[in-house]
């Protein structure tokens, strides 16, 4: 049987599984804090490490022999930091027996000289990286397969926060080949907006009546503001268990002046609202730096996938679905659920019998072997028939159109400030449209009736709006520049 040793390696966790040839995923859960493997380490006795999120806060603050962020810092040249790694590759090869190769998907956080060092540390293990996969392929792959699509150069776009960063990519998926055409990363808001909102006003409150850090220490700042996670979950707990408190008071220090006690006062209204404004910014730059910054719209996209918990938080959630409405898709966050789900999910029929070994190690390969079969090759023949693509066309009479059809209203505007926009929905019949998508003031679930039923390009076009039941008056659009149906 051919068990491949399977890794997902964050910028402060790795988790493991082993995926059996028979189709079955087993989790290698670390002993010390479940799932996941935390790339924290404090130096014991023997001149080793010790590995664990125990480790923490005494990093953050600074503790002798407590080390952290160690694939960053290997990346900026700490390279005897790699002892600390052996720790960690060393456990989770200790739990495996008769595996034939290892693959690995490492996130964008993780940068060259780590990845390398993690696989030297894995050699010392007695294993050696075969496979590098690209986490969005993954993703991407997994979706159609779960779905049993049949991709021939299909666009997605793939969205996840599984560690700290935000990385936002666009991908063409052609069979089991997937490329990456584009991406954008930004640091930090992988984390919940509610937390990255406590920390910053805690960090910002204390050190404007304190003066600790220099307001230009920019990187003592912000590392300052990751040690104060830990605080905001405990704020949010203590909101969550008081509504009717609108402001909390608690004392705090910083790393670099543990013995200074600060205090600092907390307002409930000011949290949320700075947490409301960093919600938005995910959709943003989904849009303006991703999408447009490449050409793309959303029209051309199968699906945005979203990957995170961040990602749920219902502000940005609502943002995506703005956006993108029906083509939005939110999987969880935890990457072993995922791969579980990957291996389980239907797929396309893989050329593959007697567990045989995978012609080539590519791209395509990190789960393909999860799905080899005994029996006989299945007909070569896709789950589901191929979708209905969008057709530009000039005119659109609503009283001829069928119930289901998806109206793409393109209302791009060269104007300096305005820019991309569209509408997108679905007729239901008797004049009475669904909104699916929208980059303007309407929203998902929106329905739309049309003042006028012959549309054309070049027009705007007038819409009565009910919401939730109520009417909440006339929307135009711009000027239509393209109509497409499908």
């Amino acid at each position: 049987m051919d068990n491949i040793l399977a890794l997902f390696v964050c910028d402060n966790y790795i988790q493991a599984a082993i995926l059996g040839g028979d189709g079955t995923c087993k989790p290698l859960p670390s002993d010390r804090d479940g799932g996941r493997y935390y790339l924290y380490f404090k130096q014991n006795d023997a001149g080793g490490y010790d590995y664990g999120l125990q480790y923490l806060m005494p990093y953050r603050n600074g503790e002798a022999g407590a080390e952290g962020d160690v694939l960053q810092r290997i990346g900026e040249g700490r390279r005897d930091l790699e002892l600390a790694l052996y720790a960690v590759t060393s456990a989770i090869v200790a739990k495996t027996t008769g595996i034939s190769r290892c693959v690995a998907s490492f996130s964008d956080s993780v940068d060259e000289p780590a990845r390398a060092a993690i696989g030297e540390s894995l050699v010392r293990s007695g294993l050696q990286i075969s496979t590098r996969e690209q986490l969005p392929a993954v993703v991407a792959r997994h979706f159609a397969r779960s779905r049993g699509m049949l991709c021939n150069n299909r666009k997605m776009a793939v969205v996840e926060t599984l560690g700290n960063d935000l990385n936002m990519y666009i991908v063409n998926i052609n069979g089991n080949a997937c490329d990456v055409l584009a991406k954008r990363n930004a640091e930090g808001l992988g984390v919940q907006p509610l937390a990255r909102a406590i920390a910053q006003k805690i960090v910002n409150n204390v050190n404007v009546t304190a003066h600790i850090i220099a307001p230009t220490d920019g990187k003592a700042l912000a590392a300052e503001i990751k040690r104060h996670y830990s605080l905001s979950e405990k704020v949010i707990a203590y909101f969550d268990k008081n509504p009717n408190k609108d402001t909390i008071k608690l004392s705090t220090n910083f790393a670099c002046a543990p013995t200074q006690k600060c205090p600092v006062g907390l307002s409930r209204e000011e949290l949320y609202a700075d947490a409301a404004n960093f919600s938005r910014q995910y959709a943003a730059m989904f849009a303006n730096d991703l999408l447009a910054a490449n050409g793309c719209r959303v029209i051309d996209l199968e699906s945005i996938i979203l990957v995170g918990n961040t990602l749920e938080n219902p502000t940005v959630l609502k943002g995506f679905q703005e956006i993108g409405g029906t083509k939005v898709v939110a999987f969880h966050g935890d990457f072993m659920d995922f791969m579980d789900g990957m291996i389980a999910a239907p797929a396309a029929p893989a050329a593959v019998a007697n567990n045989a070994a995978p012609a080539e190690d590519n791209e395509g390969t990190m789960f393909q072997m999860a799905n080899a079969q005994s029996a006989p090759e299945p007909p070569k023949q896709p789950v589901t028939p191929p979708q209905p693509q969008y057709q530009e066309v000039a005119t659109i009479d609503v009283n001829t159109l069928r119930k289901g059809a998806l109206i793409h209203l393109d209302t791009f505007d060269s104007t300096p400030g305005k820019g991309a926009a569209f509408q997108e929905l679905e007729y239901q019949g008797s004049g009475i449209f669904l909104i699916i998508g929208s980059s303007r003031s309407l929203a998902p679930g929106d329905i739309a009736k049309p003042l006028v039923n012959s549309w054309k390009v070049g027009i705007q076009l007038d819409f009565n709006i009910t919401r939730d039941g109520r009417n909440i008056g006339k929307f135009r659009t711009r000027p239509v520049v393209k109509i497409s149906i499908k």
